[in-house]
């Protein structure tokens, strides 16, 4: 019999909510707190936690730039780094010979971070291809666009690192 009683009761309630509109606390909050007002500030630190997100609700457009730093990502997600920069280059003869293929490799203990190369001597030579072929290798290859007699150059740049 009481458990009629009760159920009664809130059937009731529900029905006087439903026809008055909202509650008189529902009403306050909604005028107090205006829709989308909570923000930062309003959050306790640590409030909102990765098992409180929905899935996939945080993309790489609503992350703002330069808010996340090393600290923030899990160990190893980002690679160490380098030091111990060092250019070292390498030239061919300074001939008529076309086409002109060049290495350069760094010290041992350091890899390529770049590659580049340049010619010399005012001519028509285009250069081909610069390119990092190896951790400690890096290449670059030109040809005479139009044949000529005339004395060129080709050096290949590499930037060697150690990593970590």
């Amino acid at each position: 019999m009481r458990t009629s009683k009760i159920t009664t009761a809130l059937a009731l309630a529900a029905l006087v909510v439903a026809v008055l509109g909202t509650t008189p606390l529902g009403h306050a909050a909604g005028s107090v707190l205006p829709r989308s007002s909570v923000g930062t500030p309003q959050l306790k630190k640590s409030a909102v936690t990765a098992a409180k997100l929905k899935a996939n609700s945080v993309t790489g457009a609503k992350v703002a730039d330069g808010s996340i730093t090393a600290a923030d990502l899990k160990a190893g997600t980002l690679p160490g780094g380098f030091s111990d920069l060092e250019l070292v280059e390498v030239a061919s003869a300074n001939d008529s010979t076309s086409p002109k293929t060049v290495w350069a490799d760094c010290p041992p203990d350091k890899h390529v971070i770049s590659v580049g190369g340049w010619t010399g001597g005012g001519l028509p030579i285009a250069l081909a291809n610069m390119t990092k072929i190896s951790e400690s290798t890096g290449v670059a290859s030109a040809y005479e666009t139009t044949a000529t007699a005339s004395n060129w150059v080709l050096a290949t740049t590499v930037v060697c690192a150690r990593l970590g």
